[in-house]
């Protein structure tokens, strides 16, 4: 029964807790993918994907990636049980590779690993992008979100500093953002895959 409620309970928590977070990421999505190559063309994978992928929205033929079978279970035929540090594909793979609040729960050197493996597995000039909640930089200022992180499941949440120092090249764009009602931020790192 648990393995059924999960999924609604997540989004449950999504909703009460981090309102328009959803609507934010279709949106950036959606202008990331809007210049390239007609969707159902698109290989795409999402690192550590949960129980679906934004990236489906757009049509994109999308192989899901996460740690949990319980999820995988409920993303479907194309959801693989694996690890973001250890990525079981091709170098060159796919047009774009997604990541959505995965970091946090990775301590530094096992995140370096994963963003190396992401670049790993992007096509040359394929899209790589990473999004990841940091901590407010004044919590006063913020409360709600401030308290909204201190109850989060990551052990590894981060500030924006800390976060851009797991990113090696200097070649990733990044965008601080609010990204929700409660005024949780995140930082999106983008870049192209053969980039060094």
């Amino acid at each position: 029964m648990r393995h059924i409620l999960e999924p609604a309970l997540h989004e449950l928590s999504q909703t009460v807790l981090a309102p328009g977070a959803r609507t934010h990421v279709r949106e950036r999505l959606g202008r990331l993918i809007g210049g390239d190559a007609t969707p159902d063309s698109i290989l795409a994978l999402d690192v550590g994907c949960g129980y679906f992928s934004p990236l489906a929205a757009f049509g994109c033929e999308v192989t899901g990636l996460d740690i949990d079978a319980g999820r995988i279970r409920h993303f479907g035929p194309r959801g693989i049980v694996g690890s973001a540090t250890s990525l079981s594909f091709a170098d060159g793979h796919f047009d774009i590779v997604l990541s959505i609040g995965l970091l946090h729960h990775l301590d530094d050197a096992d995140a370096r690993r994963a963003i190396g493996e992401m670049r790993r597995v992007a096509r040359l000039g394929g899209q790589i992008v990473i999004f990841d909640a940091v901590l407010p930089e004044t919590a006063w200022r913020r409360p709600l979100a401030a308290a909204i992180r201190t109850l989060d499941f990551g052990a590894h949440m981060r500030g924006q500093a800390a976060l851009r120092m797991l990113f090696d090249a200097s070649d990733w764009r990044c965008e601080r953002v609010t990204y929700a009602a409660t005024g949780l931020e995140g930082v999106w790192f983008l870049s192209r895959g053969g980039e060094e």
